[in-house]
């Protein structure tokens, strides 16, 4: 069952645990008994809160010079040891990990 919010003209807020056919009937207030209006409750705005969409955004990363590569280092490699150089390797490997997630096939 859902949970509502209320609240009464006296200011009180409270809570009760009702099915959604009971919710629409007006509710008294438990502290002074006067009617009490059912206030939107910050849960159900929004739709689904558990999931929120990130817009993951691309770090700053210097290119690695030539002269600093390894032997058989491709440019992938070069660029994140640039971006540990850098201070900013964290960044680069969330970014990446964050594309490859949204490349994987069936999400």
């Amino acid at each position: 069952m859902p949970i509502y919010e209320w609240r009464c003209d006296c200011g009180y807020e409270f809570q009760e645990v009702i099915s959604w056919r009971e919710a629409d009937r007006g509710r008294p207030c438990p502290r002074c008994t006067s009617p009490a209006v059912r206030v939107p409750s910050t849960f159900a705005i929004g739709g689904s809160a558990a999931t929120p969409q990130v817009k993951v955004k691309k770090p700053t990363i210097p290119k690695a010079p030539s002269y600093a590569r390894f032997c058989a280092m491709d440019d992938y490699a070069a660029t994140r040891m640039a971006a540990y150089k850098s201070g900013s390797g964290a960044q680069f490997d969330d970014y990446h990990a964050a594309v490859a997630e949204k490349k994987e096939p069936g999400k």
